[in-house]
């Protein structure tokens, strides 16, 4: 991904993260000796990461006490580049976007690695609030947050002085931009792809959202990965196969039961590699 995308994370929602060893203790007893501050602020990206991953975000103590016991064990066995990484691919980021990447595609129409750093920028000032800062509702909201980390990347040395001035001064141009001239990111699916694979797609969601629940994924969490986590899912889904079994549907004859009732046999179909159990169309219903 571009550089400037943790670096700005970094900057401006923890910038001793790679000093501490899963929580600020100087935010978090900040926080504690102020309980009006209880829930806003103190949370590190170790303590954000592990909000995203198990859906625990109730404001008590007990919670709050169980998520420094577990990012304390995280740092333990991962390194802060793993974690960083893990937290930018689970992060909420406003319109179903999970994850920088899927952020990237729909704001900016762009990879997740093309981005600069006025565009990073814009995506880590989502966070805070996504509704409040979503840049296609309210792009100034949006510009005036961004600002702030981009300060913050300045003032920690992520970027120069002249990168600051230059990226405080771009024209952010978001895909609903008047100025936006088409996504950059290539297209891998094709209209094909989108017209004859329902049933096996339909079963690939199903078995992918299970597996995401056995490595302790929620159901919402999972869900909300596959259907807007910037996933790849590769699949052993011959096309030709799957349009034509999808085909052979059209020809399959209709008649009427002696009371002029209109019968349409049904069929399902599962063509197997036998080599290796590689399901290559799947057909499940007329």
């Amino acid at each position: 991904m571009s550089p400037y995308m943790p670096k700005a994370f970094v900057a401006g929602e923890d910038k001793r993260f790679y000093e501490h060893h899963g929580v600020d203790w100087v935010r978090t007893i900040g926080v504690f000796v102020k309980p009006t501050n209880f829930g806003q602020g103190g949370s590190t990206i170790t303590q954000q990461l592990i909000k995203n991953l198990t859906d625990e975000n109730q404001v008590t103590f007990i919670r709050k006490f169980n998520e420094i016991l577990q990012a304390l064990n995280l740092e333990r066995n991962y390194s802060k580049d793993e974690i960083i990484e893990a937290y930018l691919n689970t992060v909420y980021l406003s319109n179903g976007c999970y994850g920088v990447k899927t952020a990237a595609e729909k704001y900016f129409g762009k990879d997740i690695k093309d981005l600069n750093a006025a565009e990073c920028a814009s995506l880590a000032a989502i966070t805070k609030a996504p509704s409040t800062y979503d840049p296609l509702n309210d792009p100034k909201a949006n510009k005036k947050r961004q600002e702030y980390f981009l300060e913050a990347m300045y003032k920690e040395g992520s970027i120069s002085k002249d990168e600051y001035e230059s990226a405080k001064s771009y024209k952010l141009v978001f895909t609903n931009s008047k100025e936006y001239k088409g996504s950059k990111v290539k297209a891998k699916s094709t209209k094909k792809a989108q017209t004859v694979n329902s049933y096996y797609v339909d079963h690939v969601i199903t078995s992918v959202i299970e597996d995401l629940q056995k490595n302790g994924y929620t159901y919402k969490k999972a869900k909300n990965m596959v259907y807007g986590g910037g996933l790849k899912i590769y699949t052993t889904l011959d096309l030709d196969m799957q349009a034509a079994a999808a085909e052979s549907l059209k020809y399959l004859p209709d008649y009427y039961k002696d009371d002029y009732q209109l019968t349409q046999p049904q069929v399902a179909l599962v063509a197997v590699d036998p080599t290796n159990g590689y399901i290559k169309a799947m057909i499940g219903g007329r």
